[in-house]
C-alpha cells in the first residue's frame, strides 16, 4: 500500500514547479506541495509470520468439532473455483475506490500484474483498494464478502490508523467457500469485524470496514483469492491467461483523470496530503484573501504542464499563473496543492479553473466570494441520482445501490459527503447504514420472489441533508411459452420458489384457477412444464 512523499522529493518538486510570474503585485502563490504514491519495494500487506499464524488458526479451527460441524453444514463443495459477479468493497472501483496494487504475477524481483504493468510490488498476493482520507474511514466504508462462505479465520481490537508498514497485526476475516477456494478481507476499522469463525455468511453481507490496520501505509482494503493454499489472480489479461473469475470484469482504467479537489481557505503550505484531511470551504471575503485547494489524480502523464484560473462571476479572468511545466514522470498516484492570494473585487459565484496537459480543462470548481461572515452559512450536498446494479435485479443477486451521478462538486461547500442508504423490502425496513462510498450492497435472497425492493439515499455533510432519491423494482416473474409439436413448453424463473403455476379453461368471472400439479424439469435457471395443446387448460398465471 502507499506511503506518504518525501520531504526530499517535496522540496525538489516545488524547486522544479515554482508558479510564472503573475499579473498584479497584490496576488501571488501557486503550487505549493505533492507528489507520487511510494510503494514498498518488498514484501505483502499480510507479513509471512502472520500469514503462517493465520493458516494456523485456520488448520486448528477445521481440524476442531466445531470446525467439522460448521463445514459439513456447508453442504457439497461446488465442483469449480466459483465467480465473483461484484468487487467486495462498498464504492465504484476508479471513482471513489481506487486499485493501487494488483496480485504480483513475476516470481522474480522483477513486477508484473495482469494488464502486464507494474502495478504491484514485490510478493504481494491480492489487490489493495484505497479509500482517500482518515474521514472517510471514520464515517465507514463497508467490505463485503464475495461469495457464501464459512468463516474460518477471523481478528478484531487492532489499531486502525497505521501509516507506516512494520509488520503491525491486523483485522481480518478469512472465508471459505469450498473446493479450496479462499477470500482473504485485511485492514478492517478496530470493531468493525462483524462475522465469527464457524459462522455461515452470504454473498453481499457486511463482514467489516475499510481501515488500516496491519501492515499497511494508508486506508484499503486488500482483498486476497487463494485456491488451494496459492495465491490466485481472478483478473485475466495479456499477462494472466484463462478466463477471468469476474463475471462481469470491470475495464483497467488508464486515462488521466482527478478522483477529488478540495477547496479551503486555510493554508496548505505544510500539508502532508492524503489521507490527511483538509479543512474545506467553498466561501471566502472580498478583497485580498487566501485561497487553496488540493487534488488527488491519477495517470498523470510525463512532464504535465498546468495553469490555473481565477474567473469573476461573469467569466473574465482575475488571475492568470500562465502555463507551468513539470519535470514528472508518469505518476498512477499522486496529489498535488496549490496556494494563492487573490484580490476578489465583486461578489457572486467565482470559479477556480484547473488546467493540465497543454490545455485540457480538469476541474472547473465554483466558490462564492461575500460581503460578511454571515452570509456564509452552510449549504447541503447537491442531489444525487441512484439506481441498482444489476438494473434488474432477482433474488438470487446481491444488489448493489449506487450514487450514479459522482462529480467533483457533490457538495457546493466542499464537505464530505456521506450517504445514508435505506433498504425496505415491501413496507418492511432490512437495512439502514451512513457510509462514505458511492455504494452500498445487501446480500442475495433478502428479497423474494414477488417483493419489492426500495433503496432512498439521502446524502449529507454531517449537518444539513441534501435531497433524497430512491430507487425501485419488483421481483415480478413471467411466464414464458412457446409451442413444441402438440405441446406448449410454459417456463418461468427458478428464483420464483414460493410462486404456483395455475391454469384455468377460461378467463370469465366464473373461472376457477387451480395449481397445475405436473412434474417441472430445471434448466438454466428456469422451471418449465410441457402440456399438450390439446387439454381444456389454456390459461396460465404463477401466483403465492
Amino acid at each position: 500500500m502507499r506511503n506518504q512523499s518525501s520531504i526530499t522529493f517535496l522540496t525538489a518538486c516545488v524547486a522544479l514547479l515554482h508558479a510564472a510570474a503573475v499579473p498584479g503585485a497584490d496576488m501571488s502563490g501557486g503550487l505549493a506541495g505533492g507528489g507520487p504514491a511510494v510503494t514498498p519495494t518488498n514484501g505483502d500487506c499480510i507479513p509471512d509470520a502472520q500469514r503462517a499464524a493465520v493458516r494456523q488458526q485456520i488448520e486448528a479451527f477445521l481440524a476442531s468439532p466445531k470446525g467439522k460441524i460448521a463445514k459439513a453444514s456447508q453442504g457439497p463443495a461446488p465442483t469449480n473455483t466459483q465467480s465473483y459477479s461484484f468487487y467486495p468493497q462498498a464504492g465504484a472501483l476508479w471513482q471513489d475506490l481506487f486499485p493501487v496494487n494488483f496480485v504480483d504475477l513475476d516470481s522474480t524481483a522483477g513486477l508484473r500484474d495482469w494488464f502486464c504493468t507494474n502495478y504491484t510490488y514485490n510478493g504481494h498476493n491480492g489487490h489493495d483498494s484505497d479509500i482517500l482520507t482518515w474521514t472517510q474511514k471514520d464515517i465507514g466504508v463497508p467490505v463485503f464478502a464475495a461469495l457464501d462462505g464459512l468463516v474460518i479465520a477471523a481478528h478484531d481490537g487492532e489499531n486502525d490508523t497505521n501509516t507506516v508498514a512494520a509488520g503491525q497485526p491486523a483485522n481480518y476475516v478469512v472465508l471459505s467457500h469450498g473446493n479450496g477456494h479462499e477470500t482473504w478481507y485485511y485492514h478492517f476499522k478496530k470493531f468493525s469485524v462483524a462475522v465469527g469463525v464457524g459462522q455461515n455468511v452470504r454473498a453481499g453481507q457486511q463482514i467489516g470496514l475499510t481501515a488500516s490496520s496491519g501492515n499497511s501505509t494508508g486506508p484499503h482494503l486488500h482483498f486476497e483469492t487463494r485456491v488451494s493454499n496459492v495465491v490466485y489472480e481472478p483478473f485475466a489479461g495479456a499477462c494472466r491467461s484463462g478466463a477471468s473469475l469476474w463475471t462481469g470484469q470491470i475495464p483497467f482504467r488508464t486515462n488521466f483523470y482527478l478522483r477529488d479537489f478540495t477547496l479551503c481557505t486555510n493554508s496548505l503550505a505544510s500539508y502532508p496530503g492524503p489521507p490527511v484531511d483538509s479543512p474545506r470551504n467553498g466561501y471566502q471575503l472580498t478583497g485580498l484573501q487566501p485561497v487553496q485547494f488540493w487534488i488527488n489524480q491519477h495517470n498523470m502523464p510525463p512532464n504535465t504542464s498546468w495553469r490555473v484560473r481565477f474567473l469573476r462571476p461573469n467569466g473574465t479572468v482575475r488571475y492568470d499563473s500562465g502555463t507551468v511545466v513539470r519535470a514528472n514522470p508518469f505518476y498512477r498516484w499522486s496529489w498535488w496543492s496549490w496556494n494563492y492570494t487573490i484580490n476578489f473585487d465583486v461578489t457572486g459565484t467565482w470559479k477556480v479553473e484547473l488546467n493540465q496537459n497543454n490545455g485540457q480543462l480538469v476541474a472547473q470548481m465554483p466558490f462564492e466570494i461575500v460581503s460578511s461572515t454571515a452570509l456564509m452559512t452552510n449549504r447541503p450536498p447537491h442531489p444525487v441520482v441512484v439506481g441498482f446494479d444489476p438494473p434488474f435485479p432477482t433474488p438470487t443477486n446481491v444488489v448493489f445501490c449506487r450514487v450514479l451521478n459522482f462529480t467533483l462538486t457533490d457538495d457546493p461547500d466542499y464537505d464530505l459527503v456521506r450517504y445514508r442508504y435505506e433498504w425496505r423490502v415491501n413496507s418492511n425496513t432490512v437495512r439502514i447504514i451512513t457510509n462514505a462510498a458511492l455504494s452500498d450492497a445487501i446480500p442475495h435472497h433478502t428479497a423474494q420472489a414477488g417483493d419489492t425492493l426500495t433503496c432512498t439515499v439521502t446524502p449529507s455533510d454531517g449537518v444539513t441533508d441534501g435531497p433524497s432519491a430512491t430507487v425501485s423494482t419488483e421481483f415480478i416473474p413471467v411466464l414464458h411459452v412457446r409451442r413444441s409439436h402438440e405441446n406448449a413448453i410454459i417456463t418461468w424463473p427458478l428464483w420464483a420458489t414460493n410462486f404456483n403455476l395455475q391454469g384455468a379453461t377460461n378467463l370469465t368471472s366464473s373461472n376457477h384457477w387451480s395449481n397445475v400439479g405436473v412434474a417441472t424439469n430445471e434448466v438454466n435457471g428456469t422451471k418449465s412444464v410441457s402440456w399438450p395443446l390439446t387439454s381444456l387448460t389454456n390459461f396460465f398465471r404463477l401466483r403465492r
